[in-house]
């Protein structure tokens, strides 16, 4: 009998000790998973840090140009061709470098040998500065031609308009131009594409609805308010749909941003 309750008090002890020891293995685990957690809270995000030829391009296109000019020389020096051209910028009008016309066309020259749109782009807006419109016009046809964006509006807005001293009016070249622009993705380009296929002009096939989706499209992708301020037309033609359709709020605020910086018009 006495053995007997000596055996059980030994596996009472036993099994009390078992219990001691996972409850403090359930505490030391719930102790580590918190801090754990605790770290997880604290460790900040890994920062994706901007190249040298993406801060150059913010600061160049906000014309900070002493902050600039630093990147840009680093990734043209490194290879960037677009950065290549924005040195050659610079160069032309002395910004944060010393004025060289010669040697940014000599640049310039350089960048289009290696195929890049945007330098003709510039080479054609650096010849009309110098006089030489007609030979300016040119490089920006082949700059439109080769993809940049900002020289189809460029063409299309001297056939639109026969604005520049450079060529008369044409309403088929302008249309040409202009779906360039649209299929380029600009949103100038958009605008009056959009316009040309609702009022079905200049030898482009009428079709209101593909046109007021253009000009929607167009409309999204804008900054604030550079839409109604830069392509009128279109943003009077958007603001009727709005209203037709039952989005007076967007119609409203479309008529607002007219009346902001067309007040004579609109």
């Amino acid at each position: 009998m006495k053995r007997f309750i000596t055996l059980t008090f030994a596996m009472l002890m036993i099994a009390s000790s078992a219990n001691i020891v996972t409850a403090q293995q359930r505490r030391a685990a719930s102790t580590a998973q918190q801090s754990r957690r605790n770290h997880q809270k604290v460790v900040p995000a890994k920062r994706v840090t901007e190249s040298d030829a993406e801060l150059g391009k913010k600061y160049f296109d906000s014309e900070n140009y002493a902050k600039a000019i630093g990147h840009v020389k680093k990734a043209a020096a490194s290879g960037d061709l677009d950065s290549q051209v924005r040195l050659a910028d610079m160069t032309f009008f002395g910004n944060e470098v010393e004025m060289d016309r010669e040697k940014a066309h000599d640049m310039i020259d350089q960048a289009i040998e290696k195929g890049s749109a945007y330098a003709m782009e510039r080479k054609g807006f650096y010849l009309i500065c110098e006089g030489m419109k007609q030979e300016g016009f040119e490089w920006f046809k082949k700059a439109a031609e080769a993809g940049n964006c900002d020289a189809s509006v460029y063409v299309m807005n001297c056939y639109r308009t026969g604005d520049f001293e450079i060529t008369q009016p044409n309403a088929e070249e302008a249309a040409k131009y202009c779906r360039m622009a649209a299929e380029q993705g600009s949103m100038e380009g958009q605008a009056f594409f959009g316009l040309y296929q609702i009022n079905g002009e200049a030898g482009v096939e009428k079709n209101p609805q593909e046109g007021i989706a253009l000009i929607e499209k167009a409309y999204k992708q804008s900054q604030r308010n550079s839409f109604e301020k830069n392509c009128p037309e279109a943003a009077k033609a958007l603001a009727e749909h709005y209203a037709e359709n039952g989005k007076a709020a967007e119609a409203q605020a479309i008529s607002a941003a007219l009346k902001k910086y067309h007040p004579d018009k609109y």
